[in-house]
């Protein structure tokens, strides 16, 4: 299969047991495919593959010809912050165009200039408190010449803290009285036409932002 070509791949890390209670072993099906198969795939969707299999299997893929990459685990330990830096060093992520981390891995808002090459990406972040961080993150993404939207969430740590209101006053944004689930504003990019918008949503123990581009053309926009 030496011009192996895909549009999807999923890769899902299998377990077999003799017995429910005994212990899991690790399938090896593919450990003498990819490595030395170079793969020409356009999305690739990894789930329950530690770290160092990620990048094995990323390397068997051609940069730029994979354009979208999704990390799913079902186990905490094998995605930390702390052995990602690996990924944001291969090829493959840097010559990506979307990407997709599950929440286990969690990231501080200045890790997202790793981000600053995707047009599209969903990613966890640290609890967030201030909303001079919530701010921060717009004067990053607003930078990122190829973006087109993202997902973001994080942990409040607090049900229902009043997370839109504490936004809402620092923006300077005037709400309706009593608890807010959903705060929508724009945001100008600096020297662009484009505006971003910016929806922040709490539900309860989690918050949950969403940013996309739009021309502003035909909106009017809250320039912060």
């Amino acid at each position: 299969m030496p011009k192996l070509q895909v549009n999807f791949l999923t890769l899902t890390n299998m377990e077999e047991r003799d017995a429910f209670f005994t212990e899991s072993r690790i399938k090896r099906d593919l450990d003498g495919l990819l490595p030395d198969v170079p793969l020409h795939v356009k999305q690739v969707h990894f789930f329950g593959y530690d770290m160092d299999n990620v990048i094995r299997f990323l390397s068997a893929m051609k940069p730029g010809y994979l354009e979208t990459i999704s990390l799913e685990g079902n186990q905490p330990l094998k995605f930390t912050r702390e052995n990602f830096e690996a990924i944001f060093k291969t090829d493959q992520f840097k010559q990506a165009k979307e990407v997709s981390i599950h929440r286990n891995v969690i990231f501080s808002v200045e890790d997202l200039v790793n981000f600053s090459h995707l047009k599209r990406f969903s990613c966890a972040l640290e609890t967030i408190m201030e909303p001079k961080k919530i701010l921060r993150i717009l004067d990053i993404v607003s930078t990122f010449e190829e973006f087109k939207s993202c997902d973001m969430s994080f942990s409040t740590q607090m049900y229902r803290f009043p997370y839109i209101e504490k936004f809402a006053e620092a923006v300077g944004v005037e709400i309706p009285d009593g608890p807010q689930e959903t705060l929508t504003f724009c945001y100008q990019r600096p020297e662009s036409n484009e505006d971003l918008e910016f929806e922040i949503r709490n539900a309860g123990f989690r918050c949950y932002i969403e940013i996309y581009v739009y021309s502003n053309e035909s909106h009017e926009s809250l320039i912060l």
